[in-house]
């Protein structure tokens, strides 16, 4: 009797596994209707951008692997390397594609900003952000960098051939400066480093660096500082708000 009980036991939990994930399955394929309507996401991007040419290539993926009806991904022949996204509903939508094609005009932005920023002999930027959203739009690299371009995953290089930076006191006042001014939730990489890096090599070989995380605005998660002169992390600042 007990043999039985067990066996019983086992099938029902067995049951509830095959249910579960035959529920957890039935959610990762998108409808063929919300896959036409993907479709037409891309048609509107192919009326908006005439300069380049786009193909659907099926529905994105939500945080589960599962296909994510507000999420198409597309491939473009102008950038036929970069990952393309245009996110739903019909009525709104936006994609990174500005973020890709202005990724130039944003880094140089970001690098005139730094540079009015800081004292230095040369900077160097790289933004990491190429998934940010802006509308299905044409619209100019002036407007997209003015109305859309955000200081989040951005890495700063600075160079100062002597090799000497500003202390670590007066390097937050300037972070806690430059958020106040941004008035956005910012989170980036500054590297101070005296010789010609690349961004692979820049915590390796850098006098210096700073980590930012934000996760909303008017509030420093963190700041984050490594230095050759000593060893380990420093917190300069741990949820500091404004």
């Amino acid at each position: 009797m007990d043999s039985m009980k067990r066996t019983i036991r086992k099938a029902a939990a067995a049951g509830i596994i095959l249910c579960l994930l035959a529920a957890l399955f039935t959610g990762c394929t998108i409808s063929n209707q919300e896959a036409k309507e993907q479709k037409k996401w891309v048609e509107q991007m192919n009326e908006a951008f005439t300069d380049d040419h786009f193909k659907y290539q099926g529905a994105g993926f939500d945080i589960l692997g599962g296909q994510a009806a507000n999420e198409a991904r597309v491939k473009s022949e102008k950038y036929p390397n970069e990952e393309i996204f245009v996110w739903g509903p019909s009525d709104d939508l936006t994609s990174n594609y500005n973020s890709i094609r202005y990724q130039k005009e944003s880094e140089d932005y970001f690098r005139d900003y730094f540079t009015n920023k800081f004292v230095c002999d040369d900077c160097k930027v790289r933004d990491n952000n190429l998934r940010r959203a802006s509308p299905v739009k044409d619209m100019s690299a002036e407007e997209y960098v003015q109305n859309y371009l955000q200081m989040k995953y951005v890495d700063i290089i600075i160079y100062r051939k002597s090799g000497v930076f500003p202390d670590s006191e007066v390097m937050t006042e300037k972070i806690i400066d430059i958020c106040k001014d941004r008035d956005e939730i910012c989170e980036f990489n500054i590297y101070c480093c005296k010789d010609k890096t690349s961004f692979e090599n820049a915590e390796n070989t850098c006098e210096c660096y700073y980590h930012l995380s934000m996760h909303e605005k008017g509030k420093i998660d963190t700041l984050r500082y490594e230095s050759k002169e000593q060893s380990g992390t420093v917190f300069l600042l741990r949820d500091y708000t404004w």
